[in-house]
């Protein structure tokens, strides 16, 4: 039997299927427990192809001649026609041009113009306004008149795992909280107020009806964990002592799979910190609240952007009537 303590709780494990967090001197005891959809075996995957896929890059002639010069790009449709009207095989040879223009387009574009920040904003929300703000007068105008996100989403940072892009959601519709590790701190009214305000504004005054907390592949914060010595004094500002938020994940992790390989450490990892966060969310009392009255649903969800699929997962959270036990207490079972 193993412990780890988060917050004051205690997470005990019988089995590498099963821990529990306690705490002691609580009634009615409450639980909680990760439910998936049949067995205690990792979540399972919910798609088998890429939830997500970016667009291909837009190339108009328009492009091709700011990039090319308006020479080099009239030459070289004039070249296509010339060959294209001439008789004989002309499939290789008009690919073989094909290419050639690729090439010097790609020159052009990476060697010839370097990126200006200011002009890839500008652009950017010339986009936006063009083809989804005054395409969408009818959402934004309602957006005009307040918010209502049906979910709360807790990200990491990672330039890669942008949720919007991954589960598509659209302006309103999830109030997102985005961090290194996309971990949830406990309770804590002066070291995680940030995150707590978050919380609590989410619950209490969005009345969001779940909170979804996505763990990613190739996590840097949780490679992080990984390599920081749990005692000393810290190397880094921030980030050593954020990310031993998850501390409980790594030794569960590391007493189950010790002797892998860091990068399968860091895959069973990235899953179980998902699972320390929820526990976390316990630790607030408008969230215990929200669950007790079934307004509130607590999931967690990883996004493997190498693999491209998506496991999601949720927590059953309920009330058992009153016991004289003294130590009876909250009890999380992991069922990973």
């Amino acid at each position: 039997m193993s412990t780890a303590s988060i917050n004051g709780w205690r997470l005990s494990s019988t089995s590498p299927a099963q821990s529990s967090l306690k705490k002691a001197a609580l009634r009615p005891s409450v639980f909680a427990r990760l439910k998936y959809s049949s067995s205690p075996s990792p979540p399972s995957l919910i798609q088998n192809k890429p939830v997500f896929a970016a667009p291909a890059p837009i190339i108009s002639p328009s492009t091709w001649r700011e990039e090319m010069g308006k020479d080099a790009y009239e030459e070289a449709i004039e070249g296509l026609k010339k060959l294209l009207s001439e008789k004989g095989d002309l499939k290789a040879v008009a690919a073989t041009k094909v290419e050639q223009i690729t090439a010097e387009l790609q020159t052009q574009t990476s060697e010839g113009k370097p990126f200006d920040p200011i002009e890839k904003i500008k652009n950017g929300y010339v986009h936006f306004k063009n083809e989804k703000f005054d395409k969408n007068p009818a959402l934004y105008g309602e957006l005009a008149k307040g918010q209502s996100p049906k979910f709360m989403v807790f990200a990491c940072s990672d330039s890669r795992v942008c949720p919007s892009h991954v589960l598509h959601f659209q302006p309103g519709e999830a109030f997102v909280v985005r961090n290194v590790a996309n971990l949830v701190p406990p309770y804590d009214k002066v070291r995680y107020a940030g995150v707590g305000a978050a919380v609590e504004y989410a619950v209490l005054h969005l009345k969001v009806e779940n909170i979804v907390v996505i763990g990613h592949s190739a996590c840097g914060g949780i490679k992080g964990l990984l390599s920081f010595p749990d005692q000393g004094p810290p190397s880094t500002d921030f980030i050593e002592d954020w990310v031993k938020i998850a501390l409980p994940a790594k030794a569960k992790v590391k007493a189950e799979f010790g002797d892998a390989p860091i990068p399968e450490l860091c895959g069973h990892c990235e899953k179980e910190a998902v699972n320390v966060s929820l526990g976390n969310l316990l630790t607030y009392p408008f969230v215990r609240e929200g669950l007790m009255k079934k307004t509130l649903a607590l999931k967690g969800g990883y996004y493997d952007f190498v693999k491209g699929s998506f496991e999601l997962w949720g927590l059953e959270f309920g009330l058992s009537p009153s016991v004289s036990v003294k130590d009876v207490a909250t009890v999380l079972h992991w069922n990973l």
